[in-house]
């Protein structure tokens, strides 16, 4: 992505958040800005977040953070798994 791009999209949010004086809803954008927003920056919670004008949800951070553990979880369980195949391979 290029940064003038990003610099644009978060230019847009803060320029509406100066001008309503509220946090900005997709309703207050036209389609192609939420497009363009939503492409350059993602998810419109996440932009919103990204781009300071709201706190990142505690809720959303333990679910990150749950299963960041569970993909870590089944990541060594694969490898035990394919370890064990390979031994047992070796051994006939």
């Amino acid at each position: 992505m290029n940064n003038d791009n990003i610099i644009k999209a978060i230019t847009m949010l803060q320029n509406k958040r100066e001008a309503i004086e509220r946090v900005p809803k997709i309703a207050d954008f036209g389609i192609e800005e939420v497009r363009f927003i939503k492409h350059i920056l993602g998810p419109w919670t996440r932009a919103l977040e990204e781009v300071g004008l709201k706190e990142v949800n505690s809720s959303y951070l333990v679910k990150k953070s749950r299963n960041k553990s569970k993909r870590r979880t089944k990541r060594q369980s694969r490898r035990k798994n394919k370890i064990k195949e390979i031994v047992s391979e070796n051994e006939k």
